[in-house]
């Protein structure tokens, strides 16, 4: 969230100038073993499996600490600049998806269905969040000076329990749940429409080998020496089942690339008739226009995409849409493995 950044950044930046303080790995390292000495002894040796990490953890903490401040000033810079220009990017959200979308199956897949069970529930908690965290930031604004020459874990806990104090823990589940429940929407989608592919293909694999396979058998034979011969049952069954599986996911592709198609014309038509009336290009035209110019648009991206099913996107697209094929690659094998 914006104002959580927010935050975090005026935070960081006023420890960092005000507040006298060890490294985070060091006061964390401190806090571990006080805390260590408390618990019973049978159950200390697991704690020392745990430092380690801990320590890992703490000391990237270190790392990145000082630097969060720029980056966060980076990304305000970059939110205002893409403001001004977010009807173009609609645009060419809306081009991508619509002409290239079938050769990103397991993206889309991933994000509708994010979309349809996370981000409902996550948007109304981090608004209820969003104005938690402006009190806070009202109320440290008000009291930073109070903070001055404090030691480190004086201002952790000082500024730690203000904000424990103001924010709804139970918007802060709300938000958890929701993304988790979106996570797991995306691993149930991708991998059940992995499955139905390959069980698809499987199946209509077995009913050609029992019908080909008895013509397939003895080609197979013919092309391996006699004491490989025990070897063709196997070889036959790849030859008839592994065709249908490709020909399954090709099919797949098209019913996605549908989808892209149709989606991606709505979007893109929508956000060129606003580019245009913005403009003064146009003024605003009726639905019955829109619906057309929606449909021509998917219905081209359609044909462009099924043109592109068997050959893959051409070459000189495939640097700019590079991001989107290493997402696809990780869905790809996460949806595998």
């Amino acid at each position: 969230s914006y104002s959580f950044c927010t935050l975090l950044a005026k935070m960081t930046k006023h420890a960092k100038s005000n507040v006298r303080s060890d490294s985070v790995a060091e006061r964390g390292g401190k806090i571990f073993d006080t805390y260590k000495e408390k618990i019973p002894d049978k159950y200390k040796q697991y704690a020392d499996y745990v430092r380690p990490p801990l320590m890992v953890f703490l000391t990237f903490i270190d790392l990145i600490l000082p630097h969060l401040p720029k980056l966060w000033d980076a990304c305000k810079h970059l939110h205002q600049f893409l403001l001004p220009v977010w009807e173009e990017l609609s645009l060419v959200w809306g081009f991508v998806l619509a002409f290239f979308g079938g050769s990103f199956m397991f993206t889309i897949t991933a994000v509708e269905a994010f979309r349809l069970v996370g981000k409902n529930p996550i948007m109304k908690a981090w608004h209820r969040i969003e104005d938690d965290v402006q009190r806070v930031i009202e109320k440290y604004e008000k009291h930073k000076h109070t903070t001055q020459e404090l030691s480190a874990d004086e201002w952790m806990k000082k500024n730690g329990s203000m904000v424990l104090a103001t924010v709804d823990p139970d918007d802060c589940k709300a938000a958890m749940v929701g993304f988790y429940a979106g996570v797991t929407a995306i691993l149930a989608c991708l991998r059940n429409q992995f499955a139905q592919v390959v069980a698809l293909g499987m199946s209509v694999g077995e009913v050609i080998e029992q019908h080909v396979g008895q013509f397939v058998n003895p080609v197979v034979k013919a092309l391996l020496p006699e004491e490989h011969w025990r070897w063709a049952p196997l070889l036959t069954q790849c030859v008839c089942r592994l065709p249908a599986v490709l020909i399954a996911w090709t099919l797949q592709r098209i019913v996605c690339a549908f989808h892209s198609a149709m989606k991606g014309g709505n979007i893109l038509s929508g956000a060129l008739f606003a580019f245009l009336r913005k403009r003064g290009f146009i003024s605003d035209p009726s639905q019955e226009v829109k619906a057309w110019v929606a449909l021509a648009l998917g219905f081209f991206g359609l044909i462009f995409q099924l043109s592109t099913v068997v050959d893959g996107l051409p070459f000189f697209l495939s640097i700019p849409l590079l991001p989107f094929t290493i997402v696809e690659t990780i869905l790809g094998f996460v949806t595998v493995v």
